[in-house]
């Protein structure tokens, strides 16, 4: 499958079609984001068994941001009305955050079919030694404050206000490193405007971004509109002080307590919170531990549960 809407969607659905008419019968179908989602809802046209959807942010969200360039008007209002077309074909929905219950409601979808599952994550014990390891292939020493961003190189993720944004503040912290963790469609773009703000970039490419996390100091989620984003876990589940965009998605991960809020897009708002950071380590300290201890209630335990009591509700049955 491709990520954006395509002819080959067909083909897709064709072949999701035969693979449960081979390996079925199935009980249900769960779907994840919008393209999966869509599918899946779209097999019960074709005598597909009942559908749990999954948005993990509706693209409807980005009407929010006034700067947002990926999708115009027009193409929002198509991908609304595919949602509420869709939603009649929808058994349950599942919220990773408030957010998105909001919205499903907003776009038509009963209050009975949508249920609020927050996400879950394995809380790992220390691995003594990765950080260390992580930070030499980076070619990052010790006493090197590495702030972070992990995640698609897309608009949606903002990216570009955090080079923006550390540009300005490299010049005040010369042991200020900057890592980009992950690859996408701005990739390209990116590496140029680094080069023309004169900033020295990791470009670390795909790898894992937990044990990219190990090797950071601070993390910073500049996204211009999210569900409940997994590495924002990752991150508190790995002591990182936050700095992340005021979405209401977010904000059970990114508080007061644990993170620098500011507005989506905003570099100069972004460059104070890095500045903060980078001058204090007690803060980073103190803001990473909380945390930590705000991640421990994300665990990937409390997350399956919830969810396989959700598909034992669908289906009557306990197991």
């Amino acid at each position: 499958m491709r990520r954006s809407p395509h002819p080959s969607d067909l083909q897709a659905l064709l072949s999701l079609r035969r693979y449960l008419a081979q390996k079925g019968p199935f009980d249900l179908v769960h779907g994840h984001s919008s393209k999966a989602g869509a599918l899946a809802r779209l097999l019960r046209l074709l005598g597909g068994p009942p559908v749990v959807y999954t948005p993990h942010g509706f693209v409807t969200l980005a009407r929010f941001v006034r700067e947002f360039q990926e999708f115009g008007a027009g193409s929002l209002w198509l991908y609304e009305m595919v949602e509420r077309g869709l939603s009649l074909l929808t058994d349950r929905l599942v919220a990773v955050a408030d957010q998105d219950a909001e919205e499903a409601f907003r776009l038509g979808y009963p209050r009975t079919k949508v249920r609020v599952i927050l996400h879950g994550i394995r809380l790992d014990e220390p691995q003594p030694g990765v950080r260390e390891e992580v930070r030499r292939a980076w070619g990052v020493e010790e006493d090197d404050v590495v702030v972070g961003f992990v995640g698609r190189l897309d608009p949606q993720k903002s990216p570009q206000t955090l080079l923006k944004a550390f540009a300005k503040v490299a010049r005040e912290h010369p042991k200020a490193r900057l890592v980009i963790v992950g690859r996408g469609a701005l990739e390209g773009e990116l590496k140029r405007l680094a080069e023309e703000l004169g900033v020295d970039v990791i470009w670390a490419g795909f790898m894992e971004g937990r044990r990219a996390m190990k090797g950071m100091d601070v993390f910073v989620l500049p996204s211009s509109y999210e569900g409940l984003p997994y590495a924002l876990l990752e991150a508190a589940a790995e002591g990182l002080p936050l700095v992340a965009t005021n979405l209401p998605s977010v904000s059970r991960v990114a508080t007061e307590r644990n993170a620098l809020i500011i507005p989506p897009g905003d570099v100069e708002a972004l460059v104070e919170a890095l500045r903060l950071l980078l001058a204090d380590e007690v803060l980073r300290h103190s803001m990473g531990m909380q945390s930590k201890k705000l991640a421990e209630g994300f665990s990937v335990e409390r997350m399956v549960g919830e969810v396989l009591e959700l598909y034992q509700d669908m289906l009557g049955v306990r197991v």
